[in-house]
């Protein structure tokens, strides 16, 4: 079916019927008693994908997720004409709703606020979140100038560049988010530049009221990224940052990470690593102040987003990256200690594009006990989009 340049699809469904369960591989064995012997129980079954907004001629990554007490999902991304992931400069921010679950999607204003993290709530009255400044435009012309500063930098076209800022900007509301005060400052002198991934990956509110955003960056003397801890134990008052590798990146850099506190109330951070291939992770048993040795999670795939369930297993959902490419998931029933990698769930394996270009996704559960994860694509029609899929996990035995 031919569709004109620029025109939207939203809230259209790839698939109605359910799909067969998720596995980690296609290929069977000869029999079926093989297959029952070789083959762990499948984890979940996937009911659809659907497609929550297409453009042709149009860009459209990196999708955030809210969810609202009556189910109710908001996500908000970004538009733009170029692959360039630091181009935002003529990019348009879209915002859409379903309160169906993620089946269908519609467009809705972006003049109210979004709706708080969790971790966001000090108080009904009192929201507080934090953040780094971003990437930072600046003439081509000041290149030596970043450079002699050890500045992380990027070329954005022929005649700008964007670096990220070592500054880190407090936000406070007292009206429920429409308006925010602002503070500035300025991280440990080590520090360089600071960036962030999706805040609701990397903000916490732990069980003792402790508040935690998680950065990246780089430090002096340190080629590659490395994790920061923003916390605070005074409802955000004031704040402290920490190093995750107390002597900086070595070999191994990090950066785009997730958190979440487990049932035992330990904090545990996956993170995507540089060079790429398994995600890793640590664990803090101080509230975020000091981490073990990372390690790898033996799960192939980036970046990360962690969900606690109710009966405390952990969900685990990142990009797939290598052919087949996709979306994929992991689950821990042991609090983080260990994935069912053999297990893994396939929730998408037809994506394409070279280099490639998929994942960032966030899941959520709904009321029904089924969850919706979205995230973003680009198929054999090379248009990058966002789309979702409902799935349910097997029976938990």
């Amino acid at each position: 079916m031919h569709r004109s340049l620029l025109t939207p699809l939203v809230g259209l469904l790839a698939l109605s019927s359910p799909l067969p369960f998720a596995h980690a591989e296609d290929a069977e064995p000869a029999t079926a008693d093989a297959r029952a012997a070789e083959t762990p129980a499948p984890l979940a079954e996937i009911d659809e994908h659907v497609v929550v907004y297409r453009n042709e001629g149009e860009y459209t990554p990196f999708p955030n997720l809210y969810q609202l007490p009556d189910d109710t999902l908001i996500t908000q991304f970004s538009g733009r004409g170029s692959r360039r992931h630091i181009d935002t400069i003529n990019q348009k921010v879209h915002r859409l709703r379903s309160t169906d679950g993620g089946k269908t999607w519609s467009a809705i204003s972006k003049s109210d606020p979004l709706p708080p993290l969790p971790a966001w709530e000090v108080a009904p009255d009192n929201w507080v979140r934090v953040r780094d400044e971003g990437w930072i435009h600046v003439d081509i012309s000041r290149q030596a100038e970043l450079e002699a500063g050890g500045y992380r930098f990027r070329k954005v076209n022929d005649t700008t560049l964007a670096h990220q800022s070592p500054y880190i900007l407090v936000n406070r509301s007292t009206d429920q988010g429409a308006t925010w005060s602002e503070e500035r400052f300025r991280a440990p002198d080590y520090v360089v530049g600071l960036y962030h991934h999706f805040s609701a990956h990397t903000s916490l509110k732990t069980s003792d009221g402790t508040l935690i955003r998680v950065l990246y960056g780089t430090s002096k003397g340190h080629s590659k990224q490395e994790v920061f801890i923003v916390r605070s134990e005074d409802q955000g008052k004031t704040w402290q940052v920490h190093r995750v590798q107390p002597e900086g990146s070595g070999e191994m850099g990090f950066n785009e990470s997730a958190i979440i506190e487990t049932a035992d109330k330990r904090l545990l951070l996956v993170m995507r690593p540089d060079p790429e291939g398994y995600l890793w992770q640590t664990f803090s048993d101080d509230g975020g102040k000091t981490w073990s040795e990372p390690v790898s999670t033996g799960v192939i795939g980036h970046p990360p987003h962690l969900l606690k369930l109710d009966d405390g297993r952990l969900v685990l959902s990142y990009g797939y990256r290598r052919r087949p490419l996709g979306v994929r998931a992991s689950i821990s029933d042991d609090n983080g200690k260990s994935w069912k990698v053999a297990q893994e769930i396939v929730l998408r394996k037809d994506g394409e594009h070279r280099p490639a270009d998929v994942g960032y996704p966030t899941t959520v559960v709904l009321k029904d006990g089924s969850f919706f994860t979205i995230y973003y694509i680009t198929l054999e029609d090379n248009v990058t989009h966002i789309a979702g899929t409902k799935w349910r996990l097997a029976p938990h035995r």
